[in-house]
C-alpha cells in the first residue's frame, strides 16, 4: 500500500513540475458566473432564492436588470441569475450578488448562454465565440437582435456582452448554434 501511494506522489508531483506555472496572466476569470434557486422572496429591487441545498442567496435588481422572457416572478418560480465575476465580493450573509440577468420560464426547448463574445479564439478567428470557448454563433437573418431595453440593434456583437437564446446546438466544443435571439447587454 506504502508503494502505490509513493508511486502515485511521485505522479502527481512530476506532473505538477512539469505542467508549467500558474501565473495570474495565465488565468482568465469568466465574465459572468450564474447561480440557480427557487424564489423565497420578491421585493422591489431584491429577488431572495434558495439553493437546492438550502443555501439562501439575494438577488439585487435595477431597471437595468434584463429578464430575456419577461415573466412575471414569485415565490416559488425557479430562477437563475447571472452576475458579473469579481474577486472582490463582500463577505455577508446571505450573499448579494447584483444580477444583470434572471432567467425564469424558459421554455424547456430552449437553452440559454450568457457570455462576452468575441471574433478573435484562437483557432476560430472571425467566428463569434463565448469567452469561455462553450458556444459559437452563426447568425442569420431570422436571428432577432436587440438591446437590453428591448431596441433592434444592427451594430457590431465583436466584444459585447450577450444572452444568446437558441434551441439546437452541435455536440462539439465549442457548440454551434443559430440562435433565436440575441440580446446585447448594456
Amino acid at each position: 500500500m506504502k508503494k502505490v501511494l509513493i508511486v502515485l506522489f511521485s505522479i502527481l508531483l512530476f506532473a505538477a513540475l512539469f505542467a508549467g506555472p500558474m501565473t495570474a496572466d495565465s488565468f482568465e476569470p469568466p465574465v459572468f458566473l450564474s447561480i440557480t434557486g427557487v424564489v423565497t422572496q420578491v421585493g422591489e429591487e431584491f429577488i431572495q432564492i434558495e439553493d437546492e441545498a438550502g443555501n439562501p442567496t439575494t438577488l439585487l435588481v435595477s431597471e437595468a436588470t434584463c429578464y430575456p422572457f419577461e415573466q412575471e416572478i414569485g415565490v416559488g418560480d425557479k430562477v437563475t441569475g447571472y452576475y458579473r465575476f469579481s474577486p472582490i465580493m463582500p463577505l455577508i450573509f446571505p450573499p448579494q450578488y447584483t444580477a444583470e440577468v434572471v432567467v425564469a420560464g424558459m421554455p424547456e426547448d430552449q437553452s440559454i448562454h450568457v457570455d462576452r463574445f468575441s471574433t478573435e479564439l484562437e483557432g476560430f478567428e472571425g467566428m463569434l465565440v463565448s469567452e469561455d470557448g462553450m458556444l459559437a454563433l452563426r447568425i442569420d437573418e431570422n436571428t432577432q437582435i436587440v438591446t437590453s431595453d428591448g431596441e433592434g440593434f444592427d451594430g457590431e456583437l465583436n466584444g459585447l456582452d450577450l444572452v444568446v437564446i437558441y434551441d439546437v446546438s452541435t455536440r462539439s466544443i465549442p457548440a454551434q448554434t443559430t440562435p433565436i435571439a440575441i440580446i446585447v447587454l448594456r
